[in-house]
């Protein structure tokens, strides 16, 4: 359930659903439950909320944003293991990610992303992470989709480059 609401990540919003908890359930003259209280609330109060913390809070649901992919066709230097690839990337979001190679790598392996701007591939952002998924292309059996997901360092550094991600 947590997934479904975002007020569910907002301590100020829990505690609202708290109190409705505890109201609702003495008009019941029983328990209620959170689940029960939570997708009242929601109904009942959610776009009330939304309005009034996105005046006090501006980012108050960036998590939709977060998850929002964005295509990003390029090449990058994928590194590994002391090892450089050239790896085409297929879309990008603030997590991870997305881009075949034409190598297997494992997943859990930890790699270092160069994405340069020009020739010299020495300038240009570095992302970290791991290799969450790898797997075969179904109509390229030599090559292989990687789904890296960023450290929480370059998650970061996406969130504040969030430019390079709607070119």
């Amino acid at each position: 359930m947590k997934g479904s609401y975002p007020y569910l990540r907002d301590p100020r919003s829990i505690a609202e659903i708290r109190k409705h908890q505890w109201i609702e359930s003495e008009k019941a003259g029983h328990e209620i439950g959170f689940g029960t209280a939570a997708i009242d609330w929601v109904a009942k109060y959610g776009k009330q909320w939304e309005v009034a913390c996105a005046k006090i809070d501006k980012n108050v649901f960036i998590e939709n944003r977060k998850f929002r992919r964005f295509e990003f066709e390029s090449s990058v230097a994928l590194t590994y293991e002391n090892k450089t690839i050239t790896v085409r990337t297929i879309d990008i979001s603030s997590l991870g990610l997305l881009c075949i190679a034409k190598e297997p790598l494992h997943s859990e392996t930890g790699v270092t992303l160069r994405w340069s701007f020009n020739t010299d591939n020495k300038s240009g952002i570095i992302f970290s992470g791991k290799i969450s998924r790898a797997w075969p292309r179904k109509n390229n059996s030599a090559e292989f989709q990687l789904l890296i997901k960023f450290d929480q360092p370059s998650q970061e550094k996406i969130e504040n480059f969030h430019y390079l991600l709607h070119t």
